[in-house]
């Protein structure tokens, strides 16, 4: 069964759009979280999918090229979102190299549909797992369970890649347009739409568990020292001051 894939586009445009705009009101003023640099990432990705949509409108270079090379550019906006909410430097020359080698192998391929698409969904796979492995490493600085959700929403997302640059490899990838409808290209967008809805879910979940770690560590600290409480002492038995029964008992004769 295969889906209609502009449609499935649009739906992904349209949720981008929509979480973006939720992401920068939630982050509005702390830029602390990474929630700027996502919300970013996020529209980026709207803007490269709308070149897509406008295949055989516009020239080649723009929805090829330049398509392929903002959703390159949208990785790296989850690589540097992901990196400003562990309080890392960001690597901007390292960072920006995938978008500039996935614009040139378009135009190097853009007579071959099946070497762009796999070159594409290669390099993204492996900028996928480069935020992976960056979430990975420093896994202490988000423990909660929104790190948990991103991680599994950005594997599924990378092992969606994988297959998709396998099947072009593999010439199982009919036609010659990115809006021509098969099942790789509808299980390809389905994904795309999963992930970025659990992807962003667990970005927002990771800064909430931030948010209710730092609550819980405030609430224990006094207001006026600022010292944290240390252990009460133990109270005495009641056993301890009041004489057993039998032994009250006695004491009466």
């Amino acid at each position: 069964m295969t889906a209609d894939v502009p449609t499935l586009m649009l739906m992904i445009v349209v949720s981008s759009v929509a979480m973006a705009a939720a992401l920068l009101v939630l982050g509005w003023g702390n830029w602390r979280d990474g929630l700027h640099y996502w919300a970013g990432s996020l529209l980026v990705a709207a803007v490269g999918y709308v070149l897509f949509l406008l295949r055989g409108q516009i020239a080649d270079v723009w929805s090829v090229v330049w398509g392929n090379a903002l959703m390159s550019v949208t990785f790296a906006g989850f690589l540097a979102a992901v990196r400003n909410f562990q309080g890392q430097p960001m690597q901007w020359p390292a960072m920006l190299v995938p978008p500039l080698l996935v614009a040139a192998l378009m135009q190097h391929f853009m007579g071959n549909y099946g070497l762009r698409v796999a070159c594409s969904a290669y390099v993204l796979a492996c900028q996928t797992l480069w935020v992976w492995w960056t979430l990975h490493a420093r896994r202490q600085s988000s423990p909660g369970r929104g790190a948990w959700l991103l991680a599994a929403g950005l594997a599924v997302e990378a092992a969606m890649l994988l297959a998709r640059g396998s099947s072009a490899l593999a010439s199982a990838m009919e036609g010659s347009s990115i809006l021509h409808g098969n099942t790789v290209q509808t299980l390809t967008f389905m994904v795309a739409f999963i992930a970025l809805l659990v992807t962003s879910m667990g970005f927002v979940f990771m800064a909430k568990d931030r948010a209710d770690e730092t609550n819980r560590r405030l609430a224990g600290q006094d207001a006026l020292t600022g010292a944290w409480p240390t252990a009460a002492p133990s109270l005495p038995r009641w056993s301890a001051l009041w004489p057993a029964p039998c032994a009250s008992a006695s004491s009466w004769r």
